[in-house]
């Protein structure tokens, strides 16, 4: 990206949360009375709730480094995850409005492990809580090696043992997270001064959050239907949505449908022959759901054909996005609207530095009689939740085992975490690939 890296670009465009200190919830626009807090989210700030199964493993993965202590952090029904920089799959896990720890999948351990940071620290080392050290200095700072005779309490992770050390000195003030090195140093990793902070008192269900959320949610409704409008009145062209079986695309749909009627709408999946079966059978029914047209363009073997000729694709070789979609969408957009049309396409800015800089109404490249547009372009991805949540959606029940964003399940852009996420859930796909 020329000029801008791809951090300052999404720094630019990050999202903004608020978090009531009343009723201990998120809100998705700044609240006009109460007492709140801005919570400070890594860019871009696309967070999301936690749900489903995926719940249980990221709380396993944070009790695995308390073990065999509990953690001392209460197990709330609202917690929300926000994805950020690592080498792979990582994220920072928010609970009462404050950012507790990251989980992340370590590439050389290749397993799932968590960091707490900040308020978390505070309280396990003031309580001698996990692997934690308390120092006889008078401050912290990044990069500095304690050595083991200022070193005055600790629980220290065996010499075999990678995990991070809470860090604390003595006189309270300063706070911190380190890794062991030899001779019973630690090298400190990450510092800061104490702030005074604790937990709260309520624990809202997600339903309750919805409804304190319900009057921003309607109003970004309302602008979305009459950005739809509008470009059917300004083109007076057909309408299709880009159905991929996703969440985005699913409120695309509902969203469309309100605002045309489902006579006027119509569904278009992509069935690049890489999907997981349930997203092409979610994709079937939702289009049955809201009784519109539904057309699947198939990309039938073409992966598996191109695979033998071309091998394997990569990041930089991404041969297979030609083969499985765009010529096979060509086809497809040319036979069913050969004078044009107006695809709706669940696309958000916090997805990615390229779709933060993209127009929200642009000229497909490939067909330029397609126009393309994206009614929620500037929702994040805990919008959709709870836009869903309220309208009482169907989900792709991927999402709730750990899935973020839904596609072929080999694309070479995928992250490893991604992968042992994605191998749980589908063990016999991955086997297939692994044998190749």
């Amino acid at each position: 990206m020329t000029g801008r890296s791809k951090f300052e670009v999404l720094k630019t465009h990050s999202a903004r949360l608020w978090w009531s200190l009343e009723n201990n919830s998120p809100f998705i626009s700044k609240p006009s009375s109460g007492m709140f807090t801005e919570v400070r989210l890594t860019p871009p700030g696309d967070a999301r709730p936690l749900v489903g199964y995926y719940y249980k493993f990221v709380w396993e993965i944070i009790e695995g480094y308390f073990y065999p202590s509990k953690p001392p952090l209460p197990k709330r029904k609202t917690i929300l995850l926000n994805k950020v920089p690592y080498p792979d799959y990582a994220e920072e896990v928010i609970l009462d409005g404050q950012v507790v720890g990251h989980i992340f999948y370590d590439l050389k351990q290749r397993r799932f492990r968590f960091k707490p940071l900040y308020f978390l620290v505070e309280e396990s080392v003031k309580n001698r809580h996990g692997y934690y050290a308390v120092v006889d200095l008078p401050r912290l700072s990044r990069g500095f090696t304690i050595k083991e005779d200022s070193i005055l309490s600790s629980n220290l992770p065996a010499s075999n043992r990678d995990e991070y050390i809470m860090l604390g000195t003595a006189n309270g003030r300063y706070y911190g997270i380190g890794v062991r090195v030899r001779s019973n140093r630690i090298y400190t990793l990450k510092s800061w001064l104490a702030k005074p902070s604790s937990w709260l008192d309520k624990d809202p269900s997600m339903l309750e959050v919805v409804k304190f959320n319900e009057a921003a949610l309607r109003e970004k409704e309302e602008e979305a239907i009459r950005f739809i409008r509008s470009l059917k009145e300004k083109y007076n062209l057909p309408v299709f949505v880009s159905l991929s079986g996703g969440k985005d695309s699913l409120v695309t749909l509902h969203l469309a449908i309100k605002a045309l009627g489902q006579e006027n709408v119509t569904a278009i999946f992509n069935n690049t022959g890489l999907e997981f079966e349930e997203t092409v059978a979610f994709a079937r029914k939702v289009a049955e759901h809201y009784g519109v047209d539904f057309i699947e363009a198939d990309a039938g073997d073409n992966f598996w054909r191109g695979l033998e000729i071309m091998g394997p694709p990569a990041r930089d070789y991404r041969w297979c996005c030609k083969v499985t979609k765009f010529s096979v969408l060509a086809r497809t957009l040319k036979s069913a609207f050969p004078g044009g049309a107006i695809s709706l396409v669940g696309q958000r800015k916090y997805e990615s530095s390229a779709r933060a800089m993209s127009p929200r109404i642009w000229r497909n490249e490939w067909l330029p009689s397609i126009i393309a547009a994206s009614p929620i372009q500037d929702w994040t991805a805990l919008d959709i939740w709870l836009y869903i949540f309220l309208e009482k959606l169907p989900v792709n029940k991927l999402y709730y085992v750990g899935f973020d964003r839904l596609g072929c399940w080999l694309c070479p852009a995928t992250e490893l975490g991604e992968i042992e996420i994605a191998k749980k859930a589908k063990p016999e796909l991955y086997r297939k690939w692994e044998n190749y």
